[in-house]
């Protein structure tokens, strides 16, 4: 640990590439990412595993008042990054977000005019305000472009089957209603929600190898869904 930051290298880089190397994901989104070399050495070992994927990165500045970040993961030789923002539009220091989200949009290589869009959310803890959450995530979707196949995902802290997302449940659906995405039993705080008409091809919660002690690189466990475009 240095100046206030976990340094991404050594056992931890090799297991957290590894994982992603496993589950061969597209696009990954990360949070709380303390330093632009993290991602760059992520980039550089996924690449050295697996050259053919042409990986890229990119980070966000500081998502709130600390000096963590967001970025994306993505294979370049399928997808692109258009454009990246930070929504800080959003009123600071409000209990409902803890940190404010992040938009990446990416076009696909093979399906020229189809675009994909990633929202990065980091929600409050401990929220006991389900209409201001409520509110706070039809905020978040007003950002995202008509007719582009959309994703609101992150930690929400909270299950998605509470209130908080009563009205999200009309028109969306999460990858996961149940089991741990988060290092605590029988908590899911962790997901991934889409809109109702996208076909999802499967979706699951990451599980390590009992060997990995997983907690000595996040306090929270991947998610991921792929679905058909």
């Amino acid at each position: 640990r240095q100046a206030g930051r976990i340094n991404i290298c050594g056992i931890r880089l090799t297991n957290i590439c590894e994982a992603i190397i496993h589950e061969n994901p597209d696009i990954v989104a990360l949070q709380e990412v303390f330093h632009v070399d993290s991602l760059e050495n992520i980039t550089n070992h996924l690449n050295k595993l697996s050259p053919r994927d042409s990986w890229k990165f990119k980070m966000t500045e500081r998502t709130g008042n600390n000096y963590e970040c967001a970025g994306f993961l993505w294979k370049s030789q399928k997808i692109t990054l258009t454009s990246i923002q930070l929504l800080n539009t959003f009123p600071e220091h409000r209990p409902e977000l803890k940190r404010y989200p992040v938009l990446g949009k990416f076009s696909l290589t093979e399906q020229p005019g189809l675009s994909c869009e990633l929202m990065n959310v980091h929600l409050g803890e401990g929220n006991n305000a389900p209409n201001e959450v409520r509110q706070l995530i039809g905020g978040f979707l007003r950002f995202f472009t008509e007719g582009s196949i959309k994703f609101l995902l992150g930690d929400f802290n909270c299950s998605s089957q509470g209130a908080f997302f009563n009205d999200l449940r009309r028109v969306w659906k999460p990858a996961i209603s149940q089991g741990t995405s988060f290092c605590k039993p029988n908590v899911e705080y962790d997901n991934i929600w889409m809109e109702n008409h996208v076909p999802v091809i499967s979706s699951s919660v990451f599980r390590p190898d009992p060997s990995v002690q997983w907690k000595q690189f996040s306090n929270h466990i991947p998610v991921m869904v792929a679905v058909a475009i």
